[in-house]
């Protein structure tokens, strides 16, 4: 059972659509979310499940870490390229309700989580049942088919480990997008760090020299990728859009 945070008041009060279910776990179910999230986080790192475009989700990163690499790229831009920078800032009004769990499944078998691991972290999101009680009335249960709880300390991680496909679509889309590390340094195998976009947690930043194809960033193909169904489905969900030109 679980306390439900009432959206709107001009929605029926007993429709489980008009609540948002933030989850209140006991201890022990806490201590064990912590246990996977350990090994999770562990697996994330060795196998780099996670791209280094994702901060907030990934362990000692914080919000100075996404601000010193949004002003790094601008300074970059602006005295080794002598362009300006052009961002787009994106908010998703509804990040954790728009994991398809189909989808996530095959994302973490094609990461390698599978096992114990996987069953359990698959058995803690697929079977979720919602039924609004209010005093004498209540709503029939309906299943949840979507989403990740909201609440729980493994959804952040599971969320990067799903959106980690934005990233990697956007690299494809824009692979020049990038800059040249100095001689003998590498990162992550490679001579080069991507700068097309920084994800902190749900809250995307794309960069790009060109106002164009910012904008181009923003529309992906049709018909869109799988990588970008979250993007794409959730267009009208976006809180903030700005464009912002430095010079």
């Amino acid at each position: 059972m679980q306390p439900l945070i009432y959206k709107s008041h001009d929605k029926d009060k007993i429709d489980p659509a008009s609540y948002r279910g933030i989850y209140l776990k006991d201890t022990l179910a806490k201590l064990f979310e912590g246990l996977l999230l350990a090994r999770l986080t562990t697996h994330t790192e060795l196998d780099n499940t996670l791209t280094c475009n994702q901060l907030g989700t990934k362990p000692c990163t914080q919000t100075h870490d996404a601000i010193y690499s949004l002003l790094s790229t601008i300074q970059y831009n602006k005295h080794a390229l002598q362009k300006p920078t052009c961002e787009a800032f994106v908010d998703y009004s509804t990040a954790y309700p728009s994991v398809y769990r189909d989808r996530l499944s095959s994302i973490l078998l094609y990461n390698g989580i599978v096992g114990h691991m996987g069953s359990h972290l698959c058995a803690r999101i697929d079977t979720i049942r919602l039924r609004v009680l209010q005093h004498s009335r209540k709503h029939q249960t309906v299943d949840i088919l979507r989403g990740l709880p909201e609440g729980s300390c493994l959804s952040p991680t599971i969320f990067g480990i799903f959106v980690a496909d934005l990233i990697y679509e956007l690299q494809t889309k824009f692979p020049h997008a990038a800059i040249n590390l100095a001689p003998g340094l590498h990162h992550n195998g490679t001579t080069q760090i991507w700068i097309g976009g920084l994800l902190y947690v749900d809250d995307l930043a794309l960069m790009s020299t060109c106002p164009r194809e910012l904008s181009t960033s923003t529309r992906p193909s049709q018909p869109p990728p799988l990588a970008l169904t979250l993007l794409m489905r959730y267009w009208r969900s976006f809180l903030i859009f700005l464009l912002v030109y430095f010079q």
